[in-house]
Parts: structure tokens; sequence; C-alpha cells
């Protein structure tokens, strides 16, 4: 019998603070622990059995990587994301799209890179409100509010990266309450949608 995950299990504290150990892992180029970290967020975050946090870093990591290059194989890229959502809703029976949400995720990217740096931007928060509501099974009002607070944390992490903060410690425990912040809210209305769900049934 296979392990079942599950999307409303997670900790936001934990995820949070893994979340931010990975961006910082990644800063400091130091891969084996981000690898190691992505790991450990996924099966912490998603409740992923061994085999299933295995490959779903895999395809997770294939996509950053193949991300990177500014020339990169757009294609390439939204279907490896497509992937690593496949295996996230096969693991938990959620009902979403895995290509929606992989194309959600992508555009979180583009956009992500298009205005690195600019603080406050619409688009970065509505890509990331769209990638929860899909995942989620939310309204775009419902996952709004987590999308801007995960947006502030990205603005944060640029800040570190852009060179306008420095990577103190404090800096990063900032970015992990960000990211506690967001959770937090996804959980909340995540678990409010799924009692309703229930109810009607």
């Amino acid at each position: 019998m296979s392990h079942r995950g599950s999307l409303h299990d997670f900790n936001p504290r934990n995820t949070g603070l893994y979340e931010a150990n990975v961006w910082k892992a990644y800063y400091d180029r130091n891969w084996p622990l981000a690898l190691l970290l992505v790991y450990r967020l996924l099966r912490s975050q998603f409740s992923l059995g061994p085999l299933q946090g295995v490959r779903a870093t895999y395809y997770s990591v294939r996509a950053a990587v193949a991300w990177a290059p500014q020339d990169h194989d757009i294609e390439k890229v939204r279907a490896l994301l497509g992937r690593f959502y496949g295996v996230l809703r096969e693991a938990t029976g959620a009902p979403f799209d895995a290509d929606v949400a992989g194309d959600a995720e992508l555009e979180y990217w583009a956009v992500h890179r298009q205005f690195d740096g600019e603080k406050g931007r619409p688009e970065l928060i509505d890509a990331n409100t769209r990638i929860a509501a899909t995942v989620y099974s939310l309204s775009f009002a419902q996952a709004h509010p987590a999308g801007v607070a995960r947006a502030h944390a990205a603005d944060l992490v640029d800040d570190i990266t852009g060179g306008r903060q420095t990577p103190t410690p404090e800096a990063w425990a900032t970015v992990a309450a960000a990211l506690r912040s967001a959770y937090t809210l996804l959980h909340d209305a995540a678990a409010v949608t799924a009692q309703q769900s229930r109810a009607t049934v």
C-alpha cells in the first residue's frame, strides 16, 4: 500500500523555516545542503514518504536547473514542473490539475525574474496567489492573503541577494517569519475550504 501524503497537515512554522533555509543555502551556494533541505521541505510540507520525497525533489531541482540559464528551454521547464506537481497530486490524492499548477509555478518564476528587486509588484503577488489557489482548490480571493505574504518574503530575500540587506541571521529570521505568516494564512484558508466541502457531502 503506497504512502498517502497530505496538502493540509503541514506545520506553518516548520515549513516556513525549511523554505527560508533552502533560500539561504542557495544564496550561500551550498548545493548539497540546498538539495537536502528541498527534500526535507517537500516531505514536511506534503507529508510525503521517502520515495515520494525523492521523486518530488528530483523534478523540482531538475526544473530549477533547467530554468537557470537565460536562454533556457521553457517547454522543458514546463514539462518538469508538471511532473513535479504530478508527483504531489498522486501522493496526496488532491484533485488539482498538475499541468495548470506547473504553469502557475512557471509564471511565478518568470515574474520573479522579470521584477527582481522591485518591491510590492502586484504581478508577483498574483503569481503566488495563483499557485496556492490552483493546488489547494481555493478561490483567488481566499488565496490572496497568503500570496501577499509570500511575495513579501520573496522581496525580503531579493534585498539580501541584491546586496540591499546584509545577510545576517536576523535578516534570514525575518524571511522565515514572513514565510511562516504566508503558510499560516494558507493553512487556515485551506482548512476552512476543506471543512466547507465536508459539510456539503
